[in-house]
């Protein structure tokens, strides 16, 4: 069947949350006309996918209820006649969607790729007070009322479970919600390891062997147990720590540079383009997620990119990680700092395991994590929505 042209409702044009909506695009652009939609609430486009040549609509969005509204009647318009994808069932995406009567003559599917109403359960407990604050805490977050508080977002989360089309990014989330799977698949032919470099971020110690984090160093990432996990592996074995995509003043970055010294690096925010060379960079990708609510329903992007460039990867033993991984990387139990560390010194003292494990990964990716896999899936959701 002929697809319709589809509109990708993006929650947030000024975040990373677009990279979700980048990625579901890039798989449509050759099977229809696709573009992205959706309203820019801080700053301008989320810089790495500026150079994008998917066209992008974003709606500059100003603090408040009345301005939200008006980017009712402007997404009515520019998604009239199109199917529509909206990505995270939160308010400035499915809401917006709903308000608008957005793909109500062609159809609507929802893509579900992190669990939103986890976020706020691990910010009620994330610290290490008395259970009673935390239940306190929770409550606060349960009476909110406003745009992005957890009554509406719970709401539209179970909307879209009951009502609408779906898809989703992973198995914890589509045993939740259901819908057919499309994983953060990954290009093999543009993050090739045997392309030539067409940038060089920085340069790193070659005396070292580095480990590497892609993304903003948040907690429920890990960021701190995988800064441990590097200062306890640096006993016995000569490692560093970079992190790409990192502002200088991350909370996080004066703690690694006391610790680490010469062997913690910090690079900015990179354009999309610049991905391979960052990658590129390290000689072992760590994905360190903890075992909490805000990381249940997520499997990082990153991972895809590290097996595409052939990276040996170490990841937390969360959701479908230790799944992807088998065979072609290393999973060790969540927020253990030991293990993360003598995984790290493992792959660290072998040159050969490591080159080993990244073909494999590559090898994996390509076959089943790939462009082509992840077109034949989202294609088979989008025909069957439009029907």
């Amino acid at each position: 069947m002929q697809l319709p042209p589809v509109s990708v409702i993006c929650p947030n044009m000024s975040s990373n949350s677009l990279g979700r909506s980048l990625l579901l695009a890039e798989l449509l652009r050759d099977e229809t006309d696709v573009e992205i939609v959706g309203v820019r609430q801080a700053g301008e486009v989320w810089s790495p996918a500026q150079a994008s040549s998917i066209t992008v609509r974003a709606y500059p969005l100003q603090a408040g209820r009345r301005h939200y509204f008006d980017a009712v009647p402007w997404l009515r318009e520019v998604t009239r006649d199109r199917l529509v994808i909206v990505s995270k069932p939160v308010l400035h995406s499915l809401g917006l969607a709903l308000l608008a009567g957005a793909g109500r003559r062609r159809g609507m599917l929802v893509d579900i790729d992190d669990w939103q109403t986890g976020f706020f359960q691990s910010r009620a407990g994330e610290t290490l007070a008395p259970m009673a604050a935390r239940l306190a805490r929770l409550r606060s977050y349960a009476r909110r009322g406003g745009l992005n508080g957890f009554v509406l977002t719970r709401a539209l989360e179970e909307y879209a479970r009951r009502r609408v089309p779906r898809i989703v990014s992973n198995r914890w989330l589509q045993q939740r919600f259901g819908g057919d799977i499309v994983y953060h698949v990954r290009d093999p032919a543009v993050l090739d390891p045997a392309r030539t470099a067409a940038s060089e971020p920085a340069r790193l110690d070659s005396s070292l062997v580095w480990v590497g984090f892609v993304g903003t160093p948040r907690l429920h990432k890990g960021i701190d147990v995988l800064l441990q996990a590097v200062v306890e592996a640096r006993r016995t074995a000569n490692v560093g720590l970079v992190v790409m995509g990192c502002a200088d003043n991350e909370p996080f970055v004066p703690s690694a540079r006391q610790a680490l010294g010469a062997a913690f690096v910090c690079l900015p925010t990179f354009p999309w383009s610049e991905l391979a060379d960052h990658v590129r960079m390290a000689d072992i990708i760590a994905i360190p997620s903890l075992d909490v609510p805000a990381a249940w329903g997520q499997i990082p992007a990153k991972l895809f990119d590290a097996m595409a460039m052939a990276k040996p990867v170490i990841a937390s033993a969360l959701n479908d990680m230790p799944e992807i991984l088998s065979g072609v990387g290393l999973s060790v139990p969540a927020g253990d700092v030991r293990a993360l560390a003598g995984a790290i010194t493992a792959l660290a003292g072998d040159t050969e395991r490591r080159a080993k494990l990244g073909a494999l990964a590559r090898e994996k990716l390509i076959r089943l994590y790939s462009y082509d896999a992840g077109r034949r899936a989202l294609t088979h959701a989008v025909a069957a929505a439009a029907r």
